[in-house]
């Protein structure tokens, strides 16, 4: 509970560092784990559940107290193996020790009063409540959606009338994400992308370099070009290592490369010319242009230290081809000398909150706008790297217009480029699914130099 007493003092700006279980047992670090990752992901509505019982809004109490109170909801609303007398007198010990004796007395009261919304009539806080679950979630003001596809049922409709505003409160994000969603989709679809972030995201792998294919533990995903990994994480860290010709990559961050790789007819258009991937982050589509054009010479950079160790590492494992050099080098010496340009540009990353649960909280149109001006300024200076006739490969983990069309606009408005193509791709699979029909949302588009 330190750990989350830590991120209520920092809320909604989580910082996401492992949780550090080093004095527990293996089942018990387990448990922590769950309990920590339950109360990160659903926190707004765990917060909002525990606030219907306070006399105060929830973010006015302090940190200890709103730690005690969202992992002692989080236990008795998502974990029906745990009693809520468990619950309720792990969260009351923690937080008289952290803070005053008298603050036991205010969670106990308010945390029985959130296990009532679970249990039904005669039982007390010492029983395992039978719950009540609908096959489906219908945004109703008596239940809670949960990742499996069902709907928890409460014994009291506590869920707000306004449905945009119980959509958020139901599926932990901010009013004002989910009242943009509904302005840009329209409310049909703002809910299933809402919903899909309760999703617990499979581990998907880049399969379409691999030869000879491979079998189990792997099953082929729904939009091809990609499997799911279905075994334990040795096993996954044995076939990475084993397989320079697989990697993890959601099968929507895939497809630039795959359409980059297409065009004219094959990979032949580059044939050895340069391709400089900008913001190469951990290295993850630096492999895949390098697997999808054979023939390239490929510059890697990112601004980042470590995630420039991480690509160094990645370089050295795929050959002599694919060079890492400094951010500002690149500007200074590969100027109209590259036949394709990758900016995998840094964004909100509103099409992977399944599995960045912490940017939903950070939504906010000024860091939006901040965003959109860094992002222009990478554009201004990728668009420099073009030689002649040179391609530009535009691309984010976003579905927010303003990072994706509009930015298209901002650069084809100088009138150095033409578009060939854009592909926006909404999130999709929704809790209970085949992992098979998951992918994360993203956006591409390749402009020519004129």
């Amino acid at each position: 509970m330190n750990a989350l007493a830590r991120q209520a003092a920092e809320f909604p700006n989580f910082t996401l560092t492992a949780l550090e279980t080093g004095d527990l047992s293996d089942r018990d670090a387990a448990f922590a784990h769950a309990v920590y990752d339950a109360v990160l992901r659903r926190w707004i509505t765990l917060g909002y559940l525990v606030e219907q019982y306070t006399p105060r809004p929830f973010r006015e109490n302090e940190p200890q107290t709103q730690a005690a109170l969202l992992a002692g909801a989080s236990q008795m609303i998502f974990m029906d193996k745990v009693p809520p007398h468990a619950a309720i007198n792990a969260s009351v010990e923690w937080v008289k020790n952290s803070t005053r004796s008298s603050v036991g007395g205010f969670v106990n009261a308010v945390l029985r009063k959130v296990g009532s919304l679970v249990a039904t009539p005669g039982e007390t806080p010492m029983q395992l409540p039978e719950r009540t679950y609908r096959p489906s979630w219908a945004n109703r003001a008596d239940e809670i959606p949960l990742s499996d596809g069902r709907a928890l049922v409460l014994r009291a409709a506590v869920l707000p009338a306004d449905p945009i505003v119980r959509l958020a409160i139901a599926t932990s994000h901010p009013s004002s994400l989910v009242q943009h969603w509904c302005e840009v989709f329209g409310f049909e679809r703002a809910q299933q992308i809402v919903t899909h972030d309760l999703c617990d995201p499979p581990t998907t792998l880049c399969t379409a370099h691999a030869w000879p294919p491979i079998g189990e533990p792997c099953t082929p995903h729904r939009m091809g070009a990609s499997s799911v990994f279905t075994g334990g994480r040795d096993e996954l860290a044995t076939l990475l290592a084993e397989r320079p010709d697989v990697w993890v990559q959601d099968a929507a961050s895939s497809l630039a490369v795959q359409r980059l790789r297409a065009w004219k007819g094959g990979s032949d258009w580059v044939g050895e010319g340069v391709i400089i991937d900008v913001c190469a982050g951990q290295g993850t589509k630096t492999r895949q242009l390098a697997a999808a054009f054979p023939k390239a010479t490929i510059i890697a950079a990112d601004p980042a230290p470590e995630r420039a160790r991480t690509l160094t590492q990645v370089a050295a494992r795929i050959g002599e081809r694919v060079r890492v050099v400094p951010l500002p080098e690149v500007y200074r010496h590969w100027q109209a000398k590259a036949a394709l340009v990758l900016l995998d540009v840094p964004c909100t990353n509103l099409g992977v909150l399944a599995r960045r649960i912490e940017a939903k909280y950070r939504f906010d149109p000024s860091q939006t706008q901040r965003l959109v001006e860094t992002q222009r300024q990478i554009l201004e200076s990728g668009i420099k790297l073009l030689s002649p006739k040179g391609v530009l490969c535009y691309s984010t983990c976003s579905i927010d217009p303003a990072e994706n069309v509009e930015q298209l606009d901002w650069v084809l408005a100088g009138g150095d480029l033409k578009l060939e193509w854009q592909e926006q791709t909404l999130p999709g699979g929704l809790p209970g699914e085949d992992p098979t029909c998951y992918h994360d949302g993203a956006f591409a588009a390749m402009m020519v130099r004129l």
